[in-house]
């Protein structure tokens, strides 16, 4: 198996948000795009969450809360 080439550094916040937005609505195409994007924008004004990949933050979206964790 030939493994992906590793996606683009992300450059700019907008990048990130548009990047992640992306990623939640080729998981779940009935969201709205506006309201994906206000909430990831949000999102990407926490540290732990800005860390993140645009992939693994999509997928984490996905993921149920853990107790007692900041959004």
């Amino acid at each position: 198996m030939i493994p992906s080439p590793p996606a683009p550094p992300v450059d700019s916040d907008s990048d990130w948000v548009a990047r992640v937005a992306a990623r939640i609505l080729l998981q779940d195409p009935r969201l709205d795009e506006r309201e994906v994007r206000h909430i990831v924008s949000s999102l990407g004004k926490y540290p732990d969450w800005r860390a993140l990949e645009p992939d693994a933050a999509a997928a984490k979206v996905f993921q149920p809360p853990e107790s007692g964790s900041s959004p």
